[in-house]
């Protein structure tokens, strides 16, 4: 079986200005690829609304800070403390929402999940845009706070619902490309808010902040009406007894009656008619090895994930940027990384079926140390020379190369792990615990970590775990790449033990076949 996966022939993608040609072997047609495609896009675009708001602090705090406000025209007091506020109660709403995303999608669906998702957007970024008619100041930073509070539980929402949905709709050779979605469709919402943050900050008489909170209202109502259109999973309808309708959906995906019947037989094979558990039985679930051993696994790459240092980086990197006076060439920079950051998240979603979730994630982990460590030296060698701009591009390098690898690798792969990983029985409620978790790091991050903390610590820190993420992806991890939500759930019913076995066995040597895929796909990339 594994053999057999590591043969499978990898789906090539291009790209032109007119059109997107997904062409595959034969056993897929274009117009079922087309309708996963449009599918996934639509679905993304609460992904997209995520980026919005991920991109949002940054873009506009230095807009909060330098400009008068209000009827009265008060001035906001963006103090150290209110502005890593600002940032993490939009992580605490996210935390919340994910958690209730999880329970929700598994009782009531993922596409129903999905579309209530866009009623906090749309109820937050209302209270984020006419915030400035309050005729005082502390009215002004209760409604902000609390609007991003609501955009945090539509944010959190959308992080479990959408992954979940793309993977159960997608093939198996396609799942690492579709999945990979939604990291650039968050990167295009981050970039998107930068593009608006740039002029909030330098033209602030003609665009304001709260113009571009009703930017991202506009696209989260696109968003819910384009959703309405769309059809539920097969997998979740056929564990809530709808077997008829799910193979009609499936039918409706995959388009050809050999390939329908084939699937449906491996998912009847795994997924068993269920009723609405309880979130006791849930729990309850997790004394399974079978169910326990993925999800944990699951909890530890997404808690990496926040330690590479990613959220502090897009939260205050302009600000650190502001302080090592190198301003104009970090809005230059951010500039050009939010647009090679989406390229390069496009790159990822197709290598990441072509060379393996794995070797992504190792080789991303050691740039990405790399990077924590240039920007670390950076601080220290830039204070020592008061703040001597070779040193402060020394941070810039370290900036551009951080954001680069992390798109490629730390970024997407997670949530294309986390979709594939957890057991079809939990699938939402342990994809809800894993983005749980994940928000809450980047809260208590960005909490103690404040902007105008010159501390190079926090690098040091995030390089060293890259380092161990390193050994706890080869050893403990199996290669998913190629195989159905089923094959994996089977993997895992043999325990523990032999996945760690058959990785001991392998890390001491690459096969030629995996170098040969590697050597190929690295080519392609130059």
């Amino acid at each position: 079986m594994e053999a057999e996966n590591e043969k499978e022939h990898c789906p090539a993608v291009y790209i032109s200005a007119k059109h997107v040609i997904l062409e595959s072997d034969s056993k897929y047609s274009s117009c079922s690829l087309g309708i996963i495609f449009a599918y996934t896009l639509i679905a993304c675009l609460g992904t997209f609304a995520n980026g919005m708001i991920l991109g949002y602090t940054a873009a506009t705090l230095a807009e909060l800070n330098n400009t008068r406000t209000g009827p009265d025209g008060y001035n906001l007091p963006l103090s150290s403390e209110y502005s890593r506020t600002f940032g993490t109660v939009l992580r605490i709403g996210a935390l919340v929402g994910s958690l209730v995303a999880g329970l929700l999608s598994d009782w009531f669906g993922r596409k129903a999940s999905i579309i209530l998702a866009a009623l906090p957007f749309i109820i937050g970024w209302y209270f984020i845009t006419f915030a400035h008619t309050l005729p005082n100041q502390d009215g002004f930073i209760t409604v902000l706070e609390v609007g991003q509070f609501i955009v945090g539980l539509g944010t959190g929402w959308t992080s479990i619902c959408v992954p979940v949905y793309v993977a159960e709709i997608s093939p198996k050779e396609w799942k690492g490309f579709f999945g990979s979605f939604q990291q650039l469709f968050s990167s295009l919402g981050i970039f998107l808010v930068e593009i608006l943050g740039y002029i909030t900050t330098f033209k602030p008489a003609d665009f304001r902040y709260y113009h571009v909170s009703l930017i991202a209202m506009a696209i989260v109502l696109v968003f819910l009406c384009l959703m309405l259109l769309t059809k539920e999973t097969p997998r979740w309808l056929l564990a809530h007894h709808r077997e008829k309708e799910a193979k009609a959906v499936l039918f409706f995906l995959r388009k050809k009656r050999e390939i329908v019947d084939k699937e449906f037989q491996e998912m009847t094979d795994i997924v068993k008619p269920q009723p609405n558990r309880t979130l006791k039985d849930k729990i309850c679930q997790f004394k399974q090895q079978a169910v326990f051993y993925p999800v944990l696994l699951v909890l530890g790459v997404v808690a990496l994930q926040q330690l590479t240092g990613f959220t502090i980086l897009i939260s205050y990197g302009l600000i650190v940027f502001q302080r090592s006076n190198v301003t104009q060439a970090a809005l230059v920079v951010t500039f050009v990384v939010g647009l090679s950051q989406s390229f390069f998240t496009l790159l990822g979603s197709f290598l990441v079926d072509k060379m393996g979730r794995k070797i992504l994630l190792v080789i991303g982990a050691i740039v990405l140390a790399i990077s924590n460590i240039l920007i670390a030296i950076s601080d220290i060698l830039t204070d020592r020379q008061q703040r001597n701009s070779n040193f402060s591009y020394m941070a810039l390098s370290g900036f551009v190369l951080f954001m680069i690898a992390y798109s490629l690798s730390w970024g997407p792969v997670p949530w294309v792990i986390m979709a594939e990983m957890n057991p079809q029985s939990v699938r939402g409620f342990a994809s809800g615990l894993a983005r749980a978790l994940n928000w809450l790091m980047a809260g208590v991050i960005l909490y103690f970590d404040r902007p105008d903390n010159r501390s190079s610590a926090p690098y040091w820190v995030f390089a060293g775990f890259m380092a161990i993420s390193i050994p706890f992806v080869l050893i403990l991890f199996p290669e998913t790449k190629g195989q159905s939500l089923e094959s994996i759930e089977k993997l895992f019913r043999g325990g523990c033990g032999n996945i760690i076995r058959n990785n001991c066995r392998r890390k001491s040597k690459i096969k030629k076949d995996d170098k040969h895929v590697i050597e190929h796909a690295l080519q392609e990339t130059i």
